[in-house]
């Protein structure tokens, strides 16, 4: 008798809700959809003078600020965050998305350009020769690949923001034709933090990430509705990113999503930490 109490509880309480019937005879389930993160952030290189120190962090904020009440959050750090481990979390998430789904894809690290192409460094010890050199052919992940990976996601109705903090982000070529879909409604928004000539900084205080997590917080709901959206988030940090680095950086945004797109309902504004300042 209690299994079976059991059994009418699991019916009533999980699956019903996620049922519809769609014709004489036939049951549908439905399934509401789903928000994930990947969070690819690298302070400390095999390489001591490409360390960073506030990649970690600000994937930290990032991550915190959209709430992993509402994300399913993978985060991928510093050793674990080499090329094969980024691309197989990448395979495994299109493999796992369904339509109306929403993924965040976030990387704080070193950016460079070579060969006509953005590219960003996970952690490798591939990079003897400097990052100016041929080994970033073998060892960094190029924009050009990131993208195509993207492309799969949008063509499988999943809405897609990505997320650069790094030095030169906005020289990764995005041909925004590429993430029309017709007839649906998903997209692709890129979200970078410095123009393809411009080096993103790595203080304690003003970094883009940490900027559009205050956004998030609270600091960009320009119209008091209690919500914050995409488009507002990157506008906060857009103008302090200009102000506090007299004019030397520049933010992007390009999108296919709705500027309404909500990122977050408002929550309580976190205390951050102190680091020491590079560039990325």
């Amino acid at each position: 008798m209690n299994r079976l109490i059991a059994y009418v509880v699991v019916i009533v309480v999980v699956l019903l809700p996620r049922i519809s019937f769609a014709g004489l005879g036939v049951v549908e389930l439905v399934v509401p959809p789903q928000k994930y993160g990947i969070f690819i952030a690298i302070d400390e290189y095999p390489e001591e003078i490409l360390t960073l120190y506030n990649c970690k962090r600000d994937a930290d904020v990032v991550s915190g600020a959209l709430g992993c009440d509402e994300f399913e959050i993978t985060k991928i750090y510093d050793e674990e965050a080499t090329y094969g481990n980024i691309m197989r979390a990448l395979e495994d998430r299109l493999n796992s998305c369904h339509e109306g789904d929403l993924l965040v894809l976030f990387f704080a690290s070193h950016g460079v350009l070579q060969y006509d192409d953005f590219f960003v460094l996970p952690y490798s010890d591939g990079y003897e020769a400097g990052v100016g050199s041929a080994s970033i052919m073998h060892s960094a992940i190029s924009g050009s690949l990131i993208m195509d990976f993207v492309s799969y996601f949008v063509k499988k109705d999943v809405n897609v923001i990505l997320f650069f903090d790094t030095c030169y982000s906005a020289g990764m070529s995005f041909d925004i034709s590429n993430f029309y879909n017709p007839g649906s409604e998903s997209g692709c928004a890129l979200i970078v933090s410095a123009s393809p000539l411009e080096a993103a900084t790595d203080s304690s205080q003003d970094t883009f990430s940490l900027l559009f997590s205050q956004g998030l917080l609270g600091e960009a709901d320009f119209n008091s509705d209690k919500e914050v959206t995409i488009r507002e988030a990157f506008d906060y940090a857009y103008e302090h990113v200009r102000e506090r680095s007299d004019g030397m950086q520049h933010p992007v945004f390009i999108s296919t999503l709705p500027n309404t797109l909500v990122l977050k309902s408002l929550g309580e504004k976190e205390e951050q930490g102190m680091e020491p300042q590079r560039v990325r």
